[in-house]
């Protein structure tokens, strides 16, 4: 099993699940204002658990192997360091804790660069040591999925600048300890709102909104056929070898 079925088998499990929920609260804060006609999910939960509150029509996502869970998103089955995508043709990235598997997590943003049209958005989920959870993670390491790489986010702060990414938000969650009980989860609840006042940047998990920022020029928007085509259709480098698992 690799990293990115380990991470939706700990997503539907305490304390995966929790997180999950505030994840998708706070992806709910960006989602809904990006708009568009392609979004691509890099890795992730296989449904549309992370996705559903966007207006974007044409969702895909990709992974390295094919999801074991119930899925309700098409997959494209490819490696994560040169996608299989038209240049220039994705209107928003999800990236929700990729970075933490890779070896190479420049050369991933770089392709995510290209693909990206002009001021095009690419959204990153990372787990933050900096936090209870990464703290925990030194007594404890069940805490995170298997194969997780915990890094400073100052590490991937830099790895996004030199990707020519513009970070145009950061924002951290869940300042309560793991627990796998929902009691004592409850019982830290009052620790979010000291959390967003006192250590703003020490929640577990944390997103970053990136932008493919274009300047001195206009940016233009390629067209990839009709709207009537398929997502896989009109994004995917044909001359590449992948598969396709339709939803």
């Amino acid at each position: 099993m690799n990293y990115f079925e380990q991470l939706c088998d700990w997503y539907q499990q305490e304390p995966g699940t929790n997180l999950l929920k505030a994840e998708r609260h706070l992806l709910n804060e960006w989602l809904p204002r990006l708009f568009g006609e392609n979004l691509l999910q890099v890795g992730g939960p296989a449904d549309t658990s992370f996705t559903s509150t966007s207006p974007i029509r044409h969702q895909v996502r990709i992974t390295p192997s094919p999801p074991t869970t119930s899925k309700d998103m098409t997959t494209i089955i490819a490696q994560l360091i040169q996608f299989p995508i038209k240049p220039r043709s994705i209107d928003v990235v999800l990236l929700p804790h990729a970075l933490e598997f890779l070896a190479d997590p420049l050369e991933t943003l770089q392709a995510i660069k290209s693909i990206l049209i002009p001021e095009g958005y690419c959204l990153i989920l990372l787990f933050n040591p900096i936090s209870l959870w990464g703290i925990t993670s030194l007594m404890n390491k069940k805490i995170y999925p298997r194969g997780t790489s915990l890094q400073f986010l100052a590490n991937y702060k830099r790895l996004i600048k030199q990707a020519e990414l513009t970070i145009i938000d950061q924002k951290s969650i869940y300042f309560r300890p793991p627990n796998k009980s929902k009691i004592k989860q409850h019982r830290f609840l009052f620790m979010e709102g000291i959390g967003q006042m006192c250590w703003p940047n020490c929640g577990a998990s944390t997103l970053f909104v990136t932008q493919k920022k274009i300047f001195g020029t206009t940016p233009m928007k390629e067209k990839w056929g009709t709207s009537k085509e398929t997502f896989s259709g009109d994004i995917i480098e044909t001359e590449q070898r992948v598969r396709v698992e339709e939803k």
